[in-house]
């Protein structure tokens, strides 16, 4: 990601405030000729814990029926440093955001089927719209090899569930 010309990028990119509260997400994994492989929707939910990290908290469902959870924590150092763990990560996501895009690689483990977990090495790209919609690629590698991408969309339900 070339540093100036993401600076200069609007608007700001706030992960925090922009994920503090819920979020859906819906989104399709493609493989590598472009494929749509599987779908999946999900819920985001940001809190503050009592030690003061940011957490968010993920809900995944696929088309296949599987399901997902991940509970992520996430810090943003004062110059857009990124760091994320999670129980689903070999080792910690680590990135920056610079203007409206953040970057961040990791490896994790994703359900396949039933029982049946991949790791995989991820790098990935939020873009924060004008409009305030937020879009995903992820760059999906195994053994170094790009076998796919994930498309994901960020919105605000309309309507909160009570």
């Amino acid at each position: 990601m070339s540093g100036e010309l993401s600076r200069m990028n609007k608007p700001e990119f706030d992960f925090i405030s922009y994920f503090k509260g819920h979020r859906r997400a819906s989104g399709w994994f493609s493989d590598r000729c472009g494929n749509v492989r599987r779908h999946f929707s999900g819920d985001f939910v940001g809190t503050v814990n009592e030690l003061g990290d940011f957490v968010l908290d993920e809900s995944l469902v696929y088309s296949d029926g599987l399901t997902e959870h991940r509970i992520w924590t996430v810090q943003v150092s004062d110059s857009g440093d990124f760091r994320a763990e999670s129980d689903s990560l070999i080792g910690p996501a680590v990135g920056a955001i610079r203007g409206n895009v953040l970057n961040m690689r990791y490896d994790m483990n994703v359900l396949l089927a039933p029982e049946k977990t991949r790791t995989f090495s991820m790098d990935d790209f939020m873009y924060l719209q004008p409009d305030g919609s937020l879009h995903n690629i992820t760059y999906v590698r195994k053994f170094g090899i790009r076998i796919g991408t994930v498309s994901t969309q960020y919105f605000r339900p309309a309507v909160e569930d009570t």
